[in-house]
């Protein structure tokens, strides 16, 4: 991911991450999943969907409906609404759009050539605003989302429990005395058997099949010890995952609560890589966490058994 791209999309949630404090965070939960005025419809996207939810709730936007400029203008027309405008020194917020493109090459292998092909990743940022920055922010954002049907909801750890049944090799779950956790060596997820709320256990539970996914037999990432640097940012992976899996199921969770857990580790990361005071490695931190954000979807992804090869931008 190029330099300018990292800057764009993370640097509009540092001051989230410079303020977090731990004590703010509380054991397990924005429902509401970023909608595309384009489509009408959720952004499909894990990182997309994730970073519009924080800064819906840092911004305290009251819409869920974001568009680039000339969308939101299409969409007025489209209503038959009067021009839909951006307000006067509203300011963007960046998204990301991405594609794998496959490459082919010719390469030497035991004295015969092969034809060898793999996916390259392309990216980059681009500008979209919050209804509540246009002069359309009066009108109900339902008039820009599409109804997805009525039907009887399954509870949260329904959605949960049939999501990881069909979880590619899933960890073993065994009931924990002693919080909940992930253990590596046995490939075991550990949960307490008593919570508050159905929400809470559903967000546990999908933070500690996040770890699971690294385990070197999936998804194969760095663990690292308590207090190290791969560490906090497995605890970023995990957060993120757990929240993109929680958003595409549509269960409700805390964001305020889950954007605490992430900025604290994250905060961890940035102090350890030395960009809260040194500007030249903020540029290093900042795609270690849009990396991490990468990683938190493609575990997402391992979750929900959703193979991706395309692109992606709403």
């Amino acid at each position: 991911m190029r330099k300018d791209v990292a800057e764009k999309l993370i640097r509009q949630i540092m001051p989230m991450i410079e303020t977090a404090n731990p004590s703010d965070w509380i054991c397990p939960f924005i429902s509401a999943r970023p909608v595309s005025v384009s489509t009408g419809k959720p952004y499909i996207g894990g990182v997309n969907s994730l970073l519009l939810s924080l800064l819906q709730v840092q911004k305290d936007y009251s819409s869920p409906v974001w568009g680039t400029a000339n969308a939101w203008r299409k969409k007025g027309e489209e209503k038959k609404l009067p021009p839909v405008l951006i307000k006067k020194g509203e300011k963007a917020s960046y998204v990301m759009w991405f594609k794998y493109i496959r490459i082919t090459e010719q390469k030497e292998k035991d004295g015969e050539v092969i034809t060898v092909t793999f996916p390259v990743f392309t990216g980059g940022a681009y500008p979209v605003f919050n209804q509540c920055q246009t002069t359309a922010a009066d009108i109900d954002p339902a008039v820009f989302v599409k109804s997805i049907g009525q039907g009887q909801e399954a509870t949260p750890d329904e959605k949960v429990e049939e999501v990881l049944k069909a979880m590619p090799g899933p960890p073993e779950r065994k009931p924990s005395t002693q919080g909940a956790y992930y253990n590596v060596a046995e490939d075991t997820v550990y949960i307490p058997t008593l919570w508050k709320t159905p929400e809470e256990w559903a967000m546990t539970v999908l933070h500690e099949y996040a770890h699971a996914t690294g385990h070197e037999k999936r998804l194969g990432r760095k663990f690292g010890r308590n207090g190290n640097y791969d560490y906090a940012m497995e605890e970023v992976v995990a957060e993120m995952a757990a929240a993109m899996v929680a958003q595409h199921l549509q269960i409700p969770f805390d964001a305020k609560q889950a954007m605490t857990y992430g900025a604290c580790w994250a905060k961890k990361m940035a102090e350890l890589k030395g960009a809260l005071d040194d500007i030249r490695a903020r540029g290093d931190f900042e795609r270690d966490l849009l990396n991490a954000a990468m990683k938190g979807w493609k575990a997402a992804r391992y979750i929900l058994n959703i193979s991706y090869d395309g692109d992606e931008t709403e």
